[in-house]
């Protein structure tokens, strides 16, 4: 595998070298048309700061004389940017783009304390012969900087990839820097994590095709690179819960992470994961079926092993199979000076099912919201030439909303499902996007039961006055909009298609520039179902039933066996994210928050 990893880094490394490298200023580029939660700047050539070091790894690995000189310029740029004012909030860390200093960006990640110096880590342990004094000083400054900041920050355990990889960056910078302070520090913050997770079954970035690879890959470093006894067996008791977790939902039909998913930012994932499992499982199941790896140039410094009892779930899939767990059992391990992300006080217990069949894979949580990250209800489905998949969202003018929230009740390849709304749980972001006085404003607002990936051949019909069929390949996806009502608004349906999706919406409010307050809506809710099957499989539903007891609501799916499974309840009316006999006061600090 050494040798194949090899052939996959030059390629990689080459690729970036063509297609992204501006040799007048020695620094790796990007053309964007959009901008993200934390910065300004939404289009035009930009250089990030946390390609541009991983980039600079990479020309340290190939050791020639040039690409060393562009490697040791590429960290000076860098390193210039890093906030070195101790009295400022956002001390230790750096900006996203070169072009946009850390006062400009609206909301400062702090998160970057670490992706940045990871890099500097790497480059001190294995590439110290190539550095000059005054940098390898300048590093160690910037590393000790970074590190006061990973501790005023101070993350929680909810935060799983943030979590992993700071506790890398400080333990590891304090194995650099002879600080016992720093590497205790991170060794308690894994500790903790690891008491997290046997108190509540697993880490609550759960089932994260995007996180999970960086959780991989950080707690990988942690292994190959600490030198502290105890660091090495935190790593070791973790690494077998994170792989555990991905293995019990690899869908070798689709090559993808069966839904749920707890944080995605794309649908359907690239050869990376795919990549990664290849190398953790030695290659065993040959899963790019002979493409080159594709990696990131950072893999090369890592251990990636999947323990031996989890190898067998990557092989070819001929039988269903149904996995199901309770992943957040509602222990909160997370101190008050700690900095939250994922997890609320009192924030009940989260289930997660999948049903993974031969031709497509389909799961759900028990309740979640629908922030644009989240995967609450999702399918990937074996297409004629690659991967569709299936999810459902709630949107105002083509952005997710998240403060709907969706509860499904899911036994093997059926679904009943309920969307209510709270007052309190942000619009597009539900930190850093909070809505004024429970209310958006919106041209239009709608849930969107949506098709994309490959779509040969694919097709949307309906049935019935409120049933519709979804087909793509050899697999069928039956929709029945049980029941709808937005504060006695006029709803209608509409069907879409585009270059790259096609679907339908239940249009809840289609007035410009309307102004939706949450805290003032009566009724308003929607119920369906969905039923997953192929051509050789029963088209037949479970009998489905919405029980009402004043303002809550349940529905009920009836199986073929003669179990009667329930979505929680949901409350018609909107109501607080949360709802609790405690009062507290949440406070929104360095992209997290916590209570006082």
């Amino acid at each position: 595998m050494n040798s194949t990893l090899e052939c996959a880094f030059e390629k990689k490394f080459l690729s970036i070298q063509k297609n992204s490298y501006n040799f007048e200023n020695n620094l790796i580029y990007e053309n964007i048309t959009q901008r993200n939660y934390h910065t300004a700047i939404s289009s035009g050539r930009v250089h990030r700061t946390r390609e541009n070091t991983e980039f600079a790894i990479g020309l340290l690995q190939t050791g020639t004389p040039e690409n060393v000189k562009n490697a040791l310029h590429i960290f000076r740029t860098i390193l210039a940017l890093q906030d070195k004012k101790p009295d400022s909030p956002t001390f230790g860390i750096w900006p996203y783009l070169l072009e946009e200093p850390i006062e400009n960006m609206l909301n400062p990640d702090w998160n970057w304390a670490s992706f940045i110096s990871r890099t500097l880590i790497i480059s001190l342990i294995e590439f110290e012969h190539f550095l000059p004094d005054d940098l390898k000083c300048d590093m160690k400054q910037a590393l000790k900087n970074a590190c006061i900041s990973i501790q005023r920050r101070n993350m929680g355990a909810d935060y799983t990839n943030i979590c992993i990889m700071s506790s890398f960056v400080i333990a590891l910078s304090g194995e650099i820097l002879q600080n016992s302070d720093f590497i205790q520090f991170g060794l308690n913050k894994l500790e903790h994590l690891i008491e997290f997770i046997n108190k509540n079954g697993s880490i609550s970035e759960y089932n994260s095709p995007y996180y999970g690879l960086i959780d991989l890959e950080e707690n990988g470093r942690i292994l190959k690179y600490a030198k502290t006894l105890a660091l090495k067996n935190a790593a070791k008791t973790l690494n077998n819960t994170l792989w555990r977790d991905m293995a019990h939902h690899f869908h070798s039909p689709t090559g993808q992470l069966a839904p749920p998913h707890t944080r995605c930012y794309g649908d359907i994932c690239d050869d990376r994961l795919l990549s990664i499992f290849e190398i953790g499982t030695n290659g065993i199941w040959n899963l790019l079926k002979g493409k080159t790896l594709d990696i990131d140039l950072l893999w090369m410094h890592t251990t990636l092993l999947c323990p031996e009892e989890y190898i067998s779930f990557f092989a070819p899939l001929t039988q269903p199979r149904f996995t199901q767990m309770e992943y957040y059992k509602g222990f909160d391990t997370i101190d008050c000076k700690e900095i939250r992300v994922l997890t609320e006080k009192n924030q009940p217990p989260i289930t997660a099912t999948t049903w993974l069949h031969p031709y497509y894979c389909v799961g759900s949580f028990n309740r979640h919201d629908m922030w644009n990250q989240r995967r609450p209800l999702m399918a990937y489905l074996k297409s004629n030439c690659g991967v569709a998949a299936f999810k459902v969202r709630c949107m105002h003018d083509k952005m997710d909303f998240s403060s709907a929230i969706i509860s499904t009740a899911q036994i093997e390849n059926e679904t009943v499902s309920l969307i209510g709304f709270v007052t309190d749980h942000g619009d597009y972001h539900y930190i850093l996007d909070q809505m004024e006085n429970a209310t958006i404003t919106a041209d239009k607002f709608y849930i969107r039961f949506e098709m994309n990936g490959d779509l040969t051949n694919a097709a949307l019909l309906k049935q019935k006055s409120a049933e519709y069929i979804f087909s793509v390949g050899s697999v069928y996806i039956k929709l029945n909009i049980l029941d709808a009502c937005f504060d006695n608004e006029d709803i209608s349906i509409e069907t879409f298609t585009t270059e790259t999706s096609m679907g339908l919406d239940i249009v809840l409010q289609n007035q410009p520039n309307s102004k939706i307050d949450f805290s003032k809506l009566k009724t308003s809710y929607i119920c369906f179902s969905t039923h997953f099957y192929t051509k050789n499989e029963s088209s037949e539903s479970s009998k489905v039933q919405i029980l009402f007891d004043n303002t809550k609501m349940q529905a009920s799916l009836l199986h073929h066996s003669g179990n009667l499974y329930c979505t929680e309840w949901i409350n018609s009316i909107p109501e607080k994210y949360i709802n609790s006999k405690t009062v507290n006061t949440k406070i929104y600090k360095n992209g997290g928050f916590l209570y006082v």
